[in-house]
Parts: structure tokens; C-alpha cells; sequence
């Protein structure tokens, strides 16, 4: 019995105990969520119907299920049509027909009241609604104003005239082109002329109205009272009197009253007379010949190292002395640049100068500024003021300078110009001129070596340097296109050529007897193949070249020269100073070598004489001055 009722006990509690564990379940809610597509988090754990993990393979939770209730159904973050599960529902498909009226896509706008349909034809309007917005509005084929739904707006019909030449009533007033008021001032249906020259309209459209037209000039309401310009060649107020010769510009900075340049050529107060011959040039330097005589300006250019130093010495000088002075310069950079170009005072500058510049340097030596006579026969001046200039004055007849076989210098210009850098082909262009021709020819030479040789030593024909000419030497070349070679004469006295073709070359012509060249007692040059004295003996042949250097063989031989002279670069004193220790002819024909490779060579070998590039182009061009250097002995 006490064992029944210790069974009925146990078994008593035991279901009490269930029970309390039963009262703690429901408590809980359960340890899954039991529900999940009825919004309560079953299981308490935080997470709703299919946001818990416990719902994953709950069909309800599969899938979107309704594609238009506004619900996340999957809990996957996408509602309805936003989900992938939906794609293919009608209800998040567009509206496929815009004319059926059915709501096709199910979102409860039909046809053209849906959104979808807002760019369907059929939805479109019936006209154009804008013509000037490049939309087919109606969508009729026709944009805007090609529309015939936009012929009255008025993007379409201009309130003027717009084209006065088209043949069409732009603006539909009635009237056509020119036949339209609006087209009066357009340049097809103006007049030819000016019409009116005070209506405040340029009448024939041409940029200038009334007074300012041309076709007014000569209408005395477009007459000034005085003369307005007196430098513009034009009689500005219509008295008979142009400019200066007006007394309206006495006074004007244009009009000078007194001649202000003495040596120019202009009557420069057009009182009628002219430089010299005008009073108030009395005692001016080019009348008068005060200043430094040539010599002394070559002695003050001997002490410059520079182009503007030389021209202050110039500038000092007497008309004729300057002149003289010039003609030295020119000789100079023609035949001895190369020799001149560090020192002009140096042996080998001076050598030069005494074998190719001897009778510029005897005309410089003779001047003394004494205005007697025509001291210059070629510098634009009437030095004596006898109304005759240069060749006109009979003082100049036996001047070679007015002679003038040979070409002017414009046409030695022109044939320099297609040289290029090719100097013997310079130096024989200007062979070919008359000696006035060479001279006008030698001052364009010698401004371009002092302002352009950059621009010109490459190319002088090229665009560079025709502008540089333009810009600094403006003055030398128009005298020398200028040049007109006056006729008879022995014009150059040395060159080998009969130049009046008279049948007389050089000294053997009774127009060089005054020619220092045919004067000379002795041989004064003995490497020049020249008889000097002519005495009938040449160069080393004559007993007057005993002794000298160029026949007595003293010194480097041209070898020996260019051995020096190849380890020196680009240096040229030190190509100098090689140059220096050979004997007169070694000189002469290195100096052959390297005009060669100036004329030719120059872009290869500026940089260095020895490259590769330099020795090929020299081996090209310049074969056979090397020869004659390799084979000189210094007879």
C-alpha cells in the first residue's frame, strides 16, 4: 500500500513538473517561429515571419508571391514590381498597346493616360506645337517650320526682309528683295556711288558715309577750310596747292623751313633747292668737307671689336672720307673676312688687305676732305657743289666707277639669291657687274654681314632673311635696285677681262693708266699671276720678289697648315695662328680650303671640322681645293 501511494506521489509530481514546464513554453511563444506570414515574431528571437531563419524553406517565403500589394512577400528587400520574381507578371509589364484601351500593364492607366504611351505617336498631338524646338511634334514627318501647321508663327515669318537677293517675300509684306524697304542699306540693292554726302547714310554700302566716301571728295560741302594733311600728296582743301607747297603747313613738323639734311637729295624745305645748293647748308660737313679724312677713321676703326664701334668712327668722318672709309670696309669683307674677322690690325688681316684691297686702301690714303673737285664719284653727293653729281660731273670722266660694262646690281642681287651659302658662287655673281653695280652690291653684302648674317648665311634667298634685308638694310638694296651701269671704260683694272671690249684688258687699256694697279714701279704683289710692274716678268720671275716670303718658301707648307689647324675644333684664332706659320701661298690655298667649306660645308662643319659628316661633305664638294693644299711646297 505504501508503495502505491509513493507511485501515485511520484507520478503526481511528475505531472505537476510537466506542467510548469508547460507554462514556461507557452511563456516563451515556442522555440521556432511557428507562423510565417502573420506578422509576429513567433519565437521572440527578433526576426518577423520570413526574415527568420526558421521560415527558409516555408513555401510562403519562396517567392513574391503578389506583385502588386505593396508587400516585400519574399523579404528579400524588393516590393512587387521592383522584384525579379515578378518579371514576367502582367501586372509590372508596360503598356504594349497605346490604342486598345486596355489597361494592358495592369497599373490602372489605360492607353494614353499611362505614362508609357507619353512618346506613342498615337498619343501625340495633332499639330505642330512648337516651331522652333527641332521636334516632329504631331509626328507627321514635317519639324517645325517645314510643318505647314507653323506658316503664321512667327519663328517662321520674319518681320523683315531676310534675304535681298532670294526672289522670295521673306517677311510677306508684299514686297520682294530690293523692292522691300527693309533691304535699302544692304550692299546688293545699294547704290554705285554715294548719293548724298550729308543724309548721315553710307547710300552705297560701301563702309563709309556722306564725307568719309571717297565719291564725296571733290563736293564742296566735303572740303576742309585748309590743308588737313600736309604729307598725304593730296590737295586736302582744293586750292591748286598739295601739301608744303600750301601755306596752310607752314609750321608743320612735315614742312621743315630750313633744309635739314644736307646730303639725302631732297629739297627737304621746297624752297628749290637741293642739299649744297641750298644756303642754309653752308658750313654743313657734307658741303664743306669738315670731318675725319679716311684715314683717320681707319685708324679709330682699328681699335673696335664690334660693327656699331666701326660706324661711330664713320659717322665721324667728311662725306668723302666716309665714302673712302666705305669703300675699304666693302673690300674687306668681301676678300678678307676670313683674315679680318678677330683682329684687323693682325699680319694676316693686313697681308690681305695689301694683295686685293690696294687700290681702296691708296684711295683712303689720298683723302684729305678738301671739297676740289668731285672727290667721290659714286656716293650720291655733288661734292664740289657745281650742280653736277658723281659720273655727271666732268671731274669723273676718267673715274673707273662711271664706267659701266656689266650688270646692274639688282640682276647680281638676284643671281646671289639662288647661291645659297655656296660663296664662290656669291663672288661670282658679282663678277658679273659693272663696277658701280659692284660697289651698290658690296654695301648690301655688308649690311647683311652686319645685321642679317643669321638669318642669311644659311639661305640668303629664304624668307628669314629677305625680311631681316627689309627690316635693316632697306637703304642698301633699294640703291642697289636702283643701280644703272653707265657705259664705257676700263671698269676694273686687274680682273683680266676687257671690259669695254675695246680690245685692251686691264693696264694694257689707256683707262688705267692712272690705276695704282698699272702705276706700280716694282712687283708689288708676288702670288697674284699678275705682272704688277709690267715689266714682263711675273711674280717670283721678277728680281723685285727676292727675298719675299711667297717665293723664297719660308714657312708651313698647306699640309702642313691643315695638320695644325685639324686639332684645333672650332677655335679660329688657334685656326689663325696655324694659318700665320705658312709661307704666302700655303695661305692662299688653305684659305681656298676653307672658303670651300663655308660655301659649301658649313651646316656639317660648323660644329666640328673633323666629323664624319664635315670630311664627307669636304671629300664632295671641295676635292679639288684639298688637292692643291696637299700639293703645295712653298715654291
Amino acid at each position: 500500500m505504501r508503495n502505491h501511494r509513493l507511485l501515485v506521489w511520484t507520478a503526481a509530481v511528475a505531472l505537476g513538473f510537466a506542467g510548469v514546464l508547460g507554462c514556461e513554453n507557452n511563456k516563451a511563444g515556442g522555440s521556432t517561429e511557428q507562423v510565417c506570414d502573420d506578422g509576429v515574431d513567433n519565437d521572440n528571437d527578433g526576426n518577423t515571419d520570413c526574415f527568420d531563419s526558421d521560415c527558409a524553406a516555408d513555401p510562403v517565403c519562396a517567392a513574391e508571391t503578389v506583385c502588386d500589394d505593396g508587400v516585400d512577400n519574399d523579404a528579400d528587400g524588393d516590393t512587387d514590381c521592383d522584384d525579379s520574381d515578378c518579371a514576367a507578371d502582367p501586372s509590372c509589364q508596360p503598356e504594349t498597346d497605346c490604342a486598345d484601351s486596355l489597361d494592358n500593364d495592369g497599373d490602372g492607366d489605360t492607353d494614353c493616360d499611362d505614362s508609357d504611351c507619353a512618346q506613342d505617336p498615337v498619343c501625340g498631338p495633332t499639330t505642330e506645337t512648337a516651331c522652333n524646338d527641332g521636334v516632329d511634334n504631331d509626328g507627321d514627318g514635317d519639324t517645325d517650320c517645314d510643318d505647314s501647321d507653323c506658316v503664321q508663327n512667327p519663328a517662321c515669318n520674319p518681320a523683315t526682309e531676310t534675304l535681298c537677293n532670294d526672289g522670295v517675300d521673306n517677311d510677306n509684306d508684299g514686297d520682294i528683295d530690293c523692292a522691300d524697304a527693309d533691304c535699302d542699306q544692304v550692299l546688293v540693292c545699294a547704290p554705285a556711288t554715294e548719293t548724298a554726302c550729308n543724309d548721315g547714310v553710307d547710300n552705297d554700302g560701301d563702309g563709309d558715309t556722306d564725307c568719309a566716301d571717297s565719291d564725296c571728295a571733290a563736293l564742296p560741302i566735303c572740303a576742309p577750310a585748309v590743308e588737313s594733311d600736309c604729307s598725304n600728296g593730296v590737295d586736302d582743301d582744293n586750292d591748286g596747292d598739295i601739301d608744303c607747297a600750301d601755306s596752310d603747313c607752314f609750321g608743320d613738323l612735315a614742312c621743315p623751313t630750313t633744309e635739314t639734311d644736307c646730303g639725302n637729295g631732297l629739297d627737304d624745305d621746297a624752297d628749290g633747292d637741293i642739299d649744297c645748293a641750298d644756303s642754309d647748308c653752308v658750313g654743313d660737313p657734307d658741303c664743306s668737307g669738315a670731318g675725319d679724312s679716311c684715314v683717320d677713321i681707319l685708324a679709330c676703326s682699328q681699335g673696335c671689336t664690334g660693327i656699331p664701334c666701326i660706324n661711330a668712327c664713320s659717322a665721324n668722318g667728311c662725306a668723302s672720307g666716309s665714302a673712302a672709309f666705305g669703300l675699304v670696309q666693302n673690300c674687306l669683307m668681301t676678300n678678307c673676312l676670313f683674315d679680318c674677322l678677330n683682329d684687323p690690325t693682325s699680319p694676316g688681316c693686313l697681308t690681305c688687305l695689301g694683295i686685293n684691297c690696294t687700290g681702296e686702301l691708296a684711295d683712303c690714303a689720298a683723302n684729305t676732305c678738301e671739297a676740289i673737285g668731285e672727290t667721290n664719284c659714286t656716293d650720291g653727293l655733288d661734292n664740289d657743289n657745281d650742280g653736277d653729281t658723281d659720273c655727271a660731273d666732268s671731274d669723273c670722266a676718267a673715274e673707273p666707277f662711271c664706267s659701266g660694262s656689266g650688270q646692274p646690281c639688282a640682276d647680281l642681287l638676284a643671281c646671289a639669291q639662288a647661291c645659297g651659302s655656296d660663296v664662290a658662287c656669291v663672288s661670282a655673281c658679282r663678277a658679273n657687274g659693272c663696277l658701280t653695280a659692284q660697289t651698290a652690291y658690296d654695301d648690301v653684302l655688308s649690311c647683311m654681314m652686319g645685321s642679317c648674317v643669321t638669318d642669311c648665311l644659311a639661305n640668303p634667298g629664304g624668307g628669314a632673311c629677305t625680311t631681316c634685308l627689309a627690316l635693316n638694310c632697306s637703304t642698301e638694296v633699294s640703291t642697289c635696285m636702283s643701280n644703272q651701269c653707265q657705259t664705257g671704260g676700263e671698269v676694273d683694272c686687274g680682273n683680266g677681262v676687257d671690259d669695254d671690249n675695246d680690245g685692251d684688258t686691264d693696264c694694257a687699256d689707256s683707262d688705267c693708266a692712272a690705276d695704282p694697279l698699272c702705276s706700280a714701279i716694282t712687283e708689288i704683289v708676288c702670288d697674284d699671276g699678275v705682272d704688277n710692274d709690267n715689266d714682263g716678268d711675273t711674280d717670283c720671275t721678277d728680281s723685285d720678289c727676292t727675298g719675299n716670303p711667297a717665293c723664297g718658301g719660308t714657312g708651313w707648307d698647306c699640309g702642313q697648315i691643315s695638320t695644325c689647324a685639324a686639332s684645333c675644333g672650332t677655335d679660329m684664332t688657334c685656326v689663325n695662328q696655324c694659318r700665320g706659320s705658312g709661307c704666302t701661298s700655303a695661305q692662299s690655298t688653305f684659305d681656298a680650303v676653307i672658303n670651300c667649306m663655308i660655301g659649301g660645308c658649313l651646316a656639317d662643319c660648323v660644329a666640328d671640322p673633323q666629323s664624319a659628316a664635315c670630311l664627307l661633305c669636304m671629300g664632295t664638294n671641295c676635292s679639288a681645293e684639298a688637292g692643291a693644299c696637299q700639293a703645295n711646297t712653298c715654291p
